[in-house]
């Protein structure tokens, strides 16, 4: 069940294996999507408008413009997707109607028969760069939103390796005198998460904010390496893998340096950071380029690695290498206690469950 408002909600029908039957990920109602129907039930929207719902998957989003009042309301997909939506609208004896629709070449479907310009353009979950280009979708939103037509696209913000999925959308969106915008008044205090949103695409030109990024430029058996690109200049850095668990990059040590330099996590400059079990030191030296005043601890056999590590990306003369052992904890934590830290930084740290007590006792 899928509740809008206290007047209307929607009993939805899922499918949590069609990203493995070949229907792809439509048949889940997804986070973002309950977003965007909250959001919608708080909207006054004018009398007799219409909705189109792009990548409609179960329909969920689409669904809700309707039981909300507009007039006239399409969902689409492509025509193998349609199956979970056409239930979900007998379901809810909708008046929305189901269409097929390619992003290719949106003006194709029947969805336009039905109305020419739509008000409202929805689409929840569309962006997912590991998945589907973000070209497709581009084009096919500035094919469907029209001088008055407003498109409202929420998404649960995910990294790609590649690229920043909202940065490129921004950029892609600009080079088709699309205006992208954060949506942050009207949003229902339920559903609000740091890592959901929902954007305003509409003509015109954007005054979205292109904010830091970091990009793998390399990522093998033998070496990690990042570029940050940040407002005031870029820099890198890079570790030189070996075999040890502890001299090796892990996917957390990536996410957490990408969450610092975007500012998905507000550390600022100058804070002082303790980073726990920092291995090969990838994200001690991201931190310490970013003007963190860092201790790096890890157990005594790992410091020579570390401090390599650290030397090779000229910052080891800003950042402490202190040894800890957390299996001695709390004898091990004592030299630590009189110094005052704002951040505690652990990356897969909490790889086996005999660690996690001696990890938790050191936190």
């Amino acid at each position: 069940e899928l509740e809008i408002n206290a007047d209307h909600t929607l009993v939805l029908q899922q499918n949590l294996a069609s990203e493995n039957d070949g229907t792809g990920t439509g048949g889940t109602v997804w986070p973002a999507a309950h977003m965007l129907a909250r959001y919608l039930a708080k909207r006054r929207f004018p009398s007799g408008w219409t909705c189109l719902d792009l990548g409609t998957g179960t329909g969920a989003a689409g669904l809700s413009a309707a039981a909300l009042g507009a007039s006239k309301v399409a969902l689409t997909d492509l025509s193998h997707a349609l199956d979970m939506a056409r239930v979900n609208v007998e379901r809810n004896d909708s008046n929305a109607e189901v269409f097929a629709l390619d992003w290719s070449n949106p003006r194709d479907s029947e969805a336009f028969d039905l109305v020419q310009q739509y008000d409202v353009v929805l689409a929840a979950e569309c962006i997912l760069p590991k998945l589907y280009p973000l070209e497709p979708f581009v084009g096919c939103l500035d094919n469907v939103i029209g001088p008055s037509t407003e498109a409202l696209v929420a998404v649960e913000l995910r990294t790609w390796h590649e690229f920043d999925p909202k940065s490129r959308f921004v950029e892609l969106c600009a080079s088709q005198g699309l205006r992208v915008e954060t949506i942050t008044e009207g949003l229902d205090p339920d559903f609000i998460a740091d890592d959901l949103e929902i954007w305003r695409v509409t003509r015109g030109a954007s005054t979205e904010k292109q904010h830091d990024w970091v990009q793998v430029t390399k990522w093998d058996a033998d070496e990690v390496r990042l570029d940050c690109d940040l407002k005031e200049g870029r820099f890198s850095v890079s570790h030189v893998q070996q075999r040890n668990i502890s001299e090796r990059t892990w996917p957390s040590s990536i996410a957490s340096s990408r969450a610092v330099v975007t500012g998905f996590w507000d550390i600022n400059r100058g804070a002082r950071v303790l980073e726990l079990g920092s291995g090969g030191g990838l994200a001690a030296c991201v931190l310490a380029r970013l003007g963190c005043v860092v201790t790096a601890t890890d157990l005594p056999a790992n410091l020579p690695h570390l401090e390599a590590s650290l030397a090779r990306n000229g910052v080891l003369a800003k950042v402490q290498v202190r040894p800890l052992d957390w299996s001695q904890s709390p004898a091990s934590v004592v030299p630590f206690l009189d110094e005052r830290w704002d951040v505690l930084l652990l990356n897969d740290c909490a790889y086996d469950a005999g660690a996690c007590v001696h990890l938790a006792r050191t936190v």
